[in-house]
């Protein structure tokens, strides 16, 4: 009888965790860096993403967006500055600066950022751009087939571990503009 017991706790305790795990890959967020620059991501409807560039804010230069994306599509949820890790307080240390969105509206749009001052000159010293393309939830089975069929043409996918996924980082596989 005991036997028993110990099976369904064990069945129960899997059970969460790979609820807890599939929760986990549903939520977390894309990161979007310069090696993404010109490219398109795919994101699912009320997915997070954040693209992070280096800045330096102490020479006047920011990262500035050039074109609002589709408020129907994307919407900004965070705009923030961490400076580079400084232990002796030297002035003039850049940074990273972040833009968080969240997808809203299954679609296609474009974020376009500009690295300039923002008052005086016009000249720019740097851009970003990322096409965006939302779709409605789906399966997190359904990408990882669609992305391995994407970075392996005509190999069969077989049995991926959640090891192999976090070797491949898939969170922040950017895909190019060729498809």
């Amino acid at each position: 009888m005991m036997k028993i017991y110990r099976s369904y706790f064990v069945f129960i305790v899997i059970f969460i965790l790979l609820l807890v795990s599939i929760k986990w890959f549903m939520t977390s967020d894309i990161k979007l860096n310069k090696d993404c620059n010109g490219k398109v991501i795919e994101v699912q409807n009320r997915q997070f993403f954040t693209i992070s560039l280096s800045s330096n804010p102490t020479t006047g230069y920011s990262w500035q967006i050039a074109n609002n994306p589709d408020p129907e599509i994307l919407v900004q949820k965070g705009h923030d500055y961490k400076s580079a890790y400084n232990p002796t307080n030297m002035v003039g240390v850049g940074g990273t600066e972040y833009w968080r969105f969240q997808a809203v509206g299954v679609g296609y749009t474009k974020i376009r950022l500009i690295y300039m001052r923002s008052h005086g000159s016009v000249q720019t010293l740097g851009t970003f751009s990322v096409d965006v393309r939302v779709s409605e939830s789906v399966s997190p089975v359904i990408n990882i087939k669609n992305w391995f069929k994407r970075q392996n043409p005509g190999k069969k996918m077989g049995y991926i571990t959640n090891s192999y996924l976090r070797q491949c980082d898939l969170l922040q596989v950017c895909v190019s503009k060729r498809e």
